[in-house]
């Protein structure tokens, strides 16, 4: 109902909301997953971090910056 509401009102950015809908629709990596094979993010997670930054301008060097402070992600992942 928001989403319908924020598109009745030119406030919805339908590249964002297709994103938020269906995650990433790709499955190539430029680079490997940071974590590992065996890591606490999935490959699928990293897809679409990868993703994220390519397709999202608000996002652009998020996959970078998602990799350089891993360590806090990680923290945040593992949170309650």
């Amino acid at each position: 109902m928001c989403m319908k509401i924020m598109e009745e009102n030119k406030e919805l950015d339908v590249v964002e909301a297709r994103f938020l809908m269906t995650g990433a629709t790709s499955i190539d990596f430029d680079r490997p997953n940071p974590t590992g094979e065996n890591g606490w993010l999935s490959d699928k997670g990293w897809a679409s971090i990868l993703e994220l930054s390519r397709v999202l301008p608000s996002f652009k060097g998020f996959d970078r910056e998602f990799e350089a402070h891993l360590h806090d992600w990680e923290r945040v992942f593992n949170s309650s």
